[in-house]
């Protein structure tokens, strides 16, 4: 499915944390009192998705810092999309044609189910409080439900990269 544009997130520092909206108050980052920010390194400490707790949720934690990344859905229905960790590529451009176009073939499923509770899920550098009041935030709508995760290195030409994890509703 082709995208048009991504609303592209980035931070100086500091890994990125999907978590449900309503959970995101729960989520105190590296204010100096909770271990929040300690939790989501030792939960992905070597950038790939991991897994913890957030309050009486659950969120997935990526990336090492200094990066961007987007949320590409995949349907409209709200039950499959991407997160997008961009490495390198040439132009935004350039990296919306090479989404479009990610190969079923190099997904590899994780030991990982991403149980969403709400609706509305946010993005925010995993430092920062879950209200985004340094580094901002992001949402997207998801629909409730259990998730499967699946990770992608996609490398489709010499000046192109990407780490993908694709989050699909599991049918019980």
């Amino acid at each position: 499915m082709y995208r048009e544009q991504l609303d592209w997130f980035s931070t100086d520092g500091g890994q990125f944390l999907v978590v449900p909206q309503k959970h995101a108050s729960e989520w105190f980052g590296a204010d100096g009192i909770h271990d929040d920010y300690d939790r989501a390194a030792k939960a992905s400490p070597d950038g790939s998705i991991g897994s913890l707790t957030v309050g009486t949720g659950q969120g997935l934690v990526y990336g090492t810092g200094e990066e961007q990344t987007a949320w590409y859905p995949l349907n409209d229905e709200k039950t499959e999309g991407m997160l997008v960790w961009w490495i390198y590529a040439p132009s935004k451009e350039d990296a919306l044609r090479s989404l479009s176009a990610v190969p079923d073939s190099i997904w590899k499923k994780e030991d990982i189910v991403f149980e969403n509770d709400d609706s509305i899920v946010r993005l925010i550098n995993s430092a920062d409080s879950g209200s985004g009041a340094t580094f901002g935030y992001r949402e997207f709508s998801l629909q409730p439900g259990k998730y499967e995760i699946y990770s992608a290195e996609d490398k489709p030409d010499k000046r192109t990269f990407f780490y993908l994890y694709r989050l699909k509703l599991k049918s019980d």
